[in-house]
Protein backbone atom coordinates (compact mmCIF):
# COMPACT_ATOMS: atom_id res chain seq x y z
CA UNK A 1 0.00 0.00 0.00
CA UNK A 2 1.55 3.33 -0.97
CA UNK A 3 1.96 5.89 1.25
CA UNK A 4 0.72 9.29 0.70
CA UNK A 5 1.89 12.90 2.48
CA UNK A 6 -1.45 14.26 4.01
CA UNK A 7 -0.04 18.03 4.11
CA UNK A 8 -3.54 18.97 5.64
CA UNK A 9 -3.48 20.42 9.02
CA UNK A 10 -6.88 22.04 11.26
CA UNK A 11 -7.14 24.29 13.52
CA UNK A 12 -9.96 25.66 15.66
CA UNK A 13 -11.77 29.23 15.63
CA UNK A 14 -11.57 29.98 18.90
CA UNK A 15 -15.01 32.10 18.89
CA UNK A 16 -17.31 29.42 17.09
CA UNK A 17 -14.96 26.18 18.39
CA UNK A 18 -15.56 25.04 14.52
CA UNK A 19 -12.87 22.95 13.18
CA UNK A 20 -11.08 24.90 10.14
CA UNK A 21 -8.93 23.45 7.95
CA UNK A 22 -6.38 24.84 6.25
CA UNK A 23 -5.73 25.29 2.21
CA UNK A 24 -3.00 26.69 1.53
CA UNK A 25 0.74 27.23 2.88
CA UNK A 26 3.55 29.78 2.93
CA UNK A 27 6.83 28.54 2.06
CA UNK A 28 7.81 28.61 5.31
CA UNK A 29 4.91 26.11 6.77
CA UNK A 30 6.08 24.25 3.55
CA UNK A 31 9.95 23.80 4.82
CA UNK A 32 8.75 22.88 8.02
CA UNK A 33 6.61 20.47 6.41
CA UNK A 34 8.89 19.18 4.37
CA UNK A 35 11.79 19.55 6.54
CA UNK A 36 13.71 21.84 3.69
CA UNK A 37 14.83 25.13 4.12
CA UNK A 38 12.77 28.43 2.80
CA UNK A 39 14.84 29.09 -0.05
CA UNK A 40 14.69 25.58 -0.75
CA UNK A 41 11.08 25.86 -1.25
CA UNK A 42 11.53 29.08 -3.18
CA UNK A 43 13.87 27.34 -5.67
CA UNK A 44 11.15 24.32 -6.14
CA UNK A 45 8.41 27.09 -6.75
CA UNK A 46 11.08 28.36 -9.47
CA UNK A 47 11.46 24.79 -10.72
CA UNK A 48 7.67 23.91 -10.91
CA UNK A 49 6.02 23.48 -7.61
CA UNK A 50 2.45 25.54 -8.40
CA UNK A 51 1.52 28.27 -6.40
CA UNK A 52 -1.29 30.45 -5.89
CA UNK A 53 -0.13 34.42 -6.24
CA UNK A 54 -2.25 36.58 -2.95
CA UNK A 55 -0.95 40.25 -3.37
CA UNK A 56 2.21 40.06 -3.17
CA UNK A 57 3.04 36.70 -1.21
CA UNK A 58 2.92 33.30 -3.00
CA UNK A 59 0.96 30.61 -0.88
CA UNK A 60 0.93 26.58 -2.26
CA UNK A 61 -2.55 24.91 -2.00
CA UNK A 62 -2.98 21.64 -0.02
CA UNK A 63 -4.28 20.04 -2.83
CA UNK A 64 -1.25 21.38 -5.29
CA UNK A 65 1.23 20.36 -2.60
CA UNK A 66 0.02 16.18 -2.56
CA UNK A 67 -0.19 16.48 -6.49
CA UNK A 68 3.30 17.40 -6.69
CA UNK A 69 4.75 15.48 -4.35
CA UNK A 70 3.27 12.32 -5.62
CA UNK A 71 4.37 13.54 -9.08
CA UNK A 72 7.88 13.42 -7.82
CA UNK A 73 7.95 10.28 -6.68
CA UNK A 74 6.74 8.56 -9.47
CA UNK A 75 9.56 10.88 -11.54
CA UNK A 76 12.36 9.07 -8.99
CA UNK A 77 10.50 5.55 -9.34
CA UNK A 78 10.66 5.76 -12.59
CA UNK A 79 14.38 6.56 -13.01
Amino acid sequence: MEKVLQVETRRWNRRSMKEITRIAYSAEEVAKMLGITREHVYALMDKGLPTLKLGRTRRILSDDLDTWLKEQKEIRNSR
